[in-house]
């Protein structure tokens, strides 16, 4: 079995936030900017790097929004760290090489999204969990031990 770990964020600019719709793996699906931990870096390091990869924007982690658990289609044990985030900065592009399409949505615009159109349950999930105002501290997350292993 392998273990994937995923960070990523639900990115808000007023009342809209981010989704990036799939090339490659799950084509055509959409999905919260998100991505692979990489060897060396915090979960909040990959967090910022992935939104910022996949959408040209900058963003300040607020909160922890839930940390999602499931199995992908090749029986890969996914862990998806999920974080609450306000875009400050940069302007809304993607990389053409990797993504179809990177769109603001309404929360009422998700809401009307069938469940072939987004790539797992875990984005309703959290956004439940953010409607809901389950969003934890960002200081229940230490990292401060990292870099010292």
């Amino acid at each position: 079995m392998v273990v994937k770990i995923v960070c990523g964020a639900l990115a808000l600019k007023g009342n809209k936030f981010v989704l990036v719709q799939e090339k490659g793996y799950d084509h055509g699906k959409w999905n919260f900017p998100a991505g692979h931990l990489d060897e060396g870096e915090t979960i909040f390091e990959c967090t910022v790097r992935e939104v910022k990869e996949e959408t040209n924007l900058d963003i300040k982690l607020d909160g922890l929004l839930g940390v999602y658990q499931q199995k992908n289609k090749q029986s890969d044990n996914v862990v998806r760290i999920l974080f609450k985030a306000s875009v400050i900065g940069g302007k809304l592009k993607y990389p053409k090489d990797e993504l179809l399409d990177a769109k603001w949505f309404t929360f009422e615009e998700f809401e009307k999204m069938k469940a072939d159109e987004i790539r797992s349950l875990d984005l309703r999930l959290a956004i439940d969990d953010f409607k809901k105002n389950r969003i934890r501290s960002l200081d229940i997350i230490r990292t401060d031990n990292f870099r010292k292993i």
